[in-house]
């Protein structure tokens, strides 16, 4: 199927495979790029760099990560799959949630005040720690469930390594 575009008084006629490949191509160079602009040298990637600290704050190193992931989208055939959708989606809900919660750069602080004034505190907690929960989800493709079991079979390690640190014996 062809995708007409109307460009100054003619029609460009991309195929939709590649119109998806030209995104996906964008979407990494706009990854790698960001990713370079870490690197702090050359003037257009230190005001990237600026620029993106400031809306993101430290979690400003996952949103190259995660115009890759997205852009990974594009290059899938039925042959060929890099990543699902609910990586991605459970990406991105992670990344919102621990901006919230650490209100990290001028999106995570906008974040935290909207949802302290729309649902108190304590909503803005419940609400940002169930975000998190989902993105987990969905980042992982499992259920509650698994994600409680690790998480308590974690803590159970952390203390009994620690009661043996501390105490000699295992709790």
């Amino acid at each position: 199927m062809k995708l007409a575009v109307p460009l100054v008084g003619w029609k460009l006629k991309f195929d939709r495979r590649m119109f998806a490949t030209l995104l996906g191509v964008l979407f990494y160079t706009a990854g790698i790029l960001l990713f370079l602009s870490f690197t702090r040298k050359g003037g257009v990637l230190i005001i990237l760099h600026d620029e993106l600290t400031y809306r993101f704050g430290g979690a400003s190193l996952l949103i190259p990560i995660f115009l890759l992931l997205a852009g990974s989208h594009f290059f899938q055939t039925k042959k060929l799959k890099f990543i699902t959708y609910n990586v991605t989606i459970g990406f991105l809900l992670l990344c919102v949630s621990l901006m919230g919660v650490l209100k990290t750069g001028q999106f995570g602080q906008m974040m935290w005040l909207n949802l302290i004034s729309d649902f108190s505190l304590p909503g803005a907690i419940i609400l940002l720690f169930v975000t998190f929960l989902v993105g987990l989800i969905f980042f992982f493709n499992t259920s509650l469930d698994i994600i409680i079991l690790f998480v308590v079979t974690v803590f159970n390690h952390i203390v009994s390594f620690f009661s043996e640190k501390f105490f000699g014996k295992a709790l």
